[in-house]
């Protein structure tokens, strides 16, 4: 392994010119991060992925991917040596200075896999005694040459447009909620996707995923990966007015509950 520095010209998320990327380069760049590389890396979701579809095509693509360790600029190869030895205080100095992890796909269209970095500070937020509710993040256990590190968020991934969209990839990341963690195994996104396809597949094929999935099929899904959805229609012409709907956001959010949000903005649909 080597540690190298981060900057936004010369790291492994440049080549990725999509704008989650583009916000990964500068929150690490501005926390001065330094990052170490696991590769080959067999990541659980992007191996079903492949076996469901980039398997079968001519272009070829690898079964494994990259994974990016970053970690604060406290990070050092002493350290990790320490650590590597079985010093505990190196361990819990390494454990500090951790801020998360990307899974790097071989997918030049989507490259971003499955992602969870550490709640950057918002002193602004805590001194008007305001903080921000994430209650629906968790733990994430990874080792890094064998030992182990835990970082607190909520992982989330880019869609790729043939195993999973918007939609696919929103309840992926909702039943990474901590309210869940210890009820049941989160499903990968080629499992939402077959879920979703189970009952209504409308003649549409499941591989590539060319169209997102209708409101009955994310409760088709929910109930496959056995949860209970709640479904929550708006009580105005043109939605919700706003008094309710920051109410029932707030509720479930602060219940540890994720909430994905499903409706129509001019002539296209979004779901987050």
């Amino acid at each position: 392994m080597k540690i190298r520095e981060f900057s936004q010209e010369n790291s492994l998320l440049s080549y990725a010119r999509v704008p989650q990327a583009q916000y990964l380069r500068c929150y690490l760049s501005d926390l001065d991060a330094r990052w170490v590389i696991e590769e080959p890396y067999f990541d659980r979701d992007y191996l079903e992925e492949h076996s469901a579809f980039y398997a079968a095509l001519a272009a070829r693509y690898p079964n494994h991917c990259t994974r990016a360790h970053f970690f604060d600029s406290q990070f050092t190869t002493e350290i990790l040596d320490a650590a590597l030895g079985g010093d505990a205080s190196a361990l819990l100095a390494l454990q500090k200075s951790s801020l998360g992890f990307v899974v790097l796909r071989p997918l030049p269209h989507a490259p971003l896999g499955r992602t969870v970095m550490r709640w950057y500070p918002d002193e602004r937020e805590r001194y008007a005694n305001n903080p921000r509710v994430v209650r629906p993040s968790r733990d994430y256990v990874v080792h890094l040459a064998g030992l182990p590190l835990t970082v607190h968020g909520l992982a989330w991934q880019q869609q790729d447009g043939a195993v999973g969209l918007c939609a696919t990839t929103a309840l992926w990341s909702a039943l990474h909620s901590s309210a869940f963690d210890d009820h049941h195994a989160v499903p990968t996104t080629t499992a939402v996707t077959r879920f979703a396809h189970q009952s209504f597949s409308g003649g549409v094929p499941r591989f590539p995923a060319v169209e997102g999935l209708t409101d009955q099929q994310m409760l088709e899904t929910i109930s496959r990966a056995g949860l209970t959805p709640i479904l929550i229609a708006g009580d105005a012409d043109d939605g919700f007015n706003q008094a309710r709907f920051s109410t029932l956001v707030a509720t479930l959010v602060r219940s540890r509950f994720p909430v994905l949000l499903s409706g129509v903005v001019l002539a296209g649909t979004w779901c987050v």
